[in-house]
């Protein structure tokens, strides 16, 4: 409980570097939602591009709140604990939180595949332990801190998600996890609208180096030509400290014997770091789920596991929301990957949708934040659906009409709106037939899907 770790306000505002106000007994829980404050409860009230948390404070107190921090000085009475910035606070906290319970922890970032791989991780170390891993989309400023106040005794294993836009994010969620495995998965274009190039995709992701466990490893993508550095130790960061994964024999990690297995996954043999090898069944298409599967046995041999646990772990992985999920119907195959794109993950998903069986339609929507390389990127696209023999392409959205110009002679359509994508989909599609459905977030084409799936023939 939240009391072993803050048993009074001065402890909280010891670890929040602030002033306390008043005083309140031992804290339970830390929530930013107070819609989520119940007895015990510190609330922090966070300043988002909307709402100032700090108005809800009152309400926070009469659902149980015990305390609150501020950015402010307060004349309601309550106890609070006096801040310069909520946010950072909250961070704060949320150290003391990780480093009191401390379980096995492996940080996850990378450009494309960090949900997979989180997940895949999660479902090895669930074999042999007591897990606690990000939920949804919690990877963020905030999420982390979320994520780690779930701790608690019980948790022996947690595996955290990174995400970040800008520079200085992955330091400051790096500094919350102090992590014993962080893992990139590999350095894309995904956010380059704000970072400029992939160099400083490269510094901002490996910002996560710097507060490793003291004898914590660094679990990178050897086939990556950025992250080959870190094996090199060209970047600075110790090369005794890195294990590569990948497809090379070369590599620390790797994967070779490859069957595949069509829209029903692959099999591989992985040979581990500690000289074991086991043929794993990995349940979900795609080269990229081996390399999941490779990271999440590495993560396994690091955390003690056996090579039949980390087998059994693997195959029971299950894909994570819209990512890669098939949807089988008695006249259609549906492969819904809408949760997020970006051009490597456009191109692996269809490379997926290539091996699938009957007609294969990609429906291809916007990839954002791209910035200044937005059409050149879409354009690549659009042509590996060209080199893949892809039987129809449709697009939906402004920027997604270069897939559609990249495709050349694919047939198909660019529509402006997923309004009149669905409109068309009972005369694009018919029985027998895979359809693709990815786009970025934003897109929402989860709402192609539905309609898909609603189709009559």
């Amino acid at each position: 409980m939240g009391s072993e770790v803050f048993r009074n306000g001065t402890a909280v505002a010891e670890a929040a570097g602030g002033r306390l106000c008043g005083q309140c007994g031992p804290i339970q829980s830390v929530v930013i939602d107070d819609r989520e404050a119940g007895p015990g409860a510190l609330y922090v009230p966070i300043i988002g591009e909307r709402l100032d948390g700090h108005a809800f404070i009152e309400r926070a107190f009469t659902r149980g709140a015990a305390l609150t921090l501020a950015d402010r000085p307060l004349a309601s009475g309550r106890p609070y604990v006096l801040v310069d910035d909520t946010l950072d606070a909250l961070q704060k906290l949320a150290g003391r939180w990780k480093a009191h319970y401390g379980p096995f922890t492996v940080a996850v970032t990378g450009s494309v595949g960090k949900t997979s791989t989180k997940e895949m991780i999660a479902s090895v170390l669930a074999e042999g332990l007591h897990v606690l891993k990000t939920q949804g989309n919690l990877n963020n400023q905030t999420g982390v801190p979320k994520t780690v106040f779930r701790m608690d005794d019980t948790v022996e294993a947690a595996v955290i998600e990174m995400g970040m836009n800008h520079a200085g994010e992955i330091d400051r969620l790096a500094r919350i996890a102090v992590p014993d495995v962080g893992v990139i998965t590999n350095i894309g274009t995904a956010h380059i609208e704000y970072l400029g190039s992939q160099e400083g995709i490269f510094a901002a992701k490996t910002e996560m180096l710097a507060h490793l466990a003291p004898a914590g490893v660094a679990l990178v993508n050897g086939d990556d030509p950025f992250l080959q550095r870190l094996a090199r130790g060209e970047s600075g960061f110790p090369s005794r400290r890195v294990l590569t994964y990948g497809f090379s024999p070369d590599l620390d990690v790797y994967a070779d014997e490859i069957t595949d297995n069509g829209l029903a996954g692959s099999t591989a043999t992985l040979h581990l770091q500690n000289g074991d090898s086991l043929r794993a069944e990995i349940p979900v298409p795609g080269r990229y789920m081996i390399g999941s599967a490779l990271v999440g046995a590495a993560c396994g041999v690091l955390a003690g596991l056996s090579a039949e646990q980390i087998r059994a772990g693997i195959a029971a992985y299950r894909p994570a929301g819209s990512r890669m999920r098939l949807i089988e119907k008695a006249e259609l195959r549906i492969i819904d990957d809408t949760y997020n794109a970006n051009a490597p993950a456009m191109k692996e998903a269809l490379a997926v949708l290539a091996q699938a069986p009957g007609r294969r339609i990609a429906v291809l929507g916007d990839m954002r934040e791209l910035g200044s390389e937005s059409e050149r990127l879409h354009r690549e696209v659009g042509e590996t659906t060209r080199e893949l023999a892809i039987d129809a392409l449709y697009t939906v959205g402004l920027q997604a009409a270069a897939i559609r110009d990249g495709a050349g002679s694919v047939p198909g359509n660019a529509f402006r709106t997923q309004d009149e994508l669905i409109a068309a989909l009972a005369g694009i599609v018919r029985p027998g037939d895979t359809v693709l459905v990815k786009g970025s977030r934003g897109m929402a084409l989860e709402h192609t899907v539905a309609a898909l799936g609603e189709l009559v023939f």
